[in-house]
C-alpha cells in the first residue's frame, strides 16, 4: 500500500513541487500544458512521484516519511536500493534480494541435514536443486523429478 492522495499532495506542496534529489523544479521538469493538466486533475504521476524516506518495511505512509522526487530520480533511487546486498546471518554471504537469501539458507543451512544421494555415483546433496544440477553437469543426464 502506498501513500494516500492527500499525503502525496501535501508532500509536493511542502517540498515546493521540487525534486528533493536533483532539486529540479516543476517548471524545469514539465511542459506548461502538463503542469496545467496536473494542477486541474491533481494527478502528478507523469512529473513527480513520492518516495519513502524509510523503507516500506520499516517506515510508514505518513507525510514525514514522504519525499517528492522526479520520475528519473525515483527510478535511480530504486535502482540503488536493488543493489543493496543482504548478508546471510549464518555465514555472511551476501545476496541481492530476500528470495536469494531464503533459498541459500534453505539449501546451505537448513536444519534437516538429510542428504539426497545421486542415483548414479552416490554423491550426496542438500537438496533436489543441487542434485539435479550435478546430474545435468556431471552425468549429462536430464533432470530427475
Amino acid at each position: 500500500m502506498g501513500f494516500s492522495g492527500n499525503v502525496v499532495q501535501q508532500a509536493m506542496e511542502r517540498d515546493g513541487f521540487t525534486c528533493q534529489e536533483c532539486k529540479r523544479t516543476l517548471e524545469e521538469l514539465a511542459m506548461p500544458h502538463q503542469i496545467e493538466r496536473a494542477r486541474e486533475t491533481g494527478k502528478w504521476g507523469s512529473i513527480f512521484d513520492i518516495h519513502h524516506k524509510e523503507s516500506r518495511k520499516g517506515g510508514d505512509n505518513s507525510l514525514e516519511n514522504a519525499m517528492t522526487v522526479c520520475l528519473m530520480c525515483h527510478h535511480d533511487l530504486h535502482k540503488e536500493m536493488d543493489k543493496t546486498l543482504i548478508p546471510c546471518p549464518e555465514c555472511g554471504k551476501e545476496f541481492q534480494g530476500q528470495h536469494g537469501l531464503s533459498r541459500h539458507i534453505a539449501l546451505a543451512h537448513k536444519m534437516d541435514k538429510t542428504l539426497i544421494p545421486c542415483p548414479i555415483c552416490r554423491n550426496e546433496f542438500k537438496g533436489q536443486f543441487g542434485l539435479n544440477q550435478h546430474i545435468g553437469q556431471v552425468h549429462k543426464v536430464g533432470v530427475i523429478q
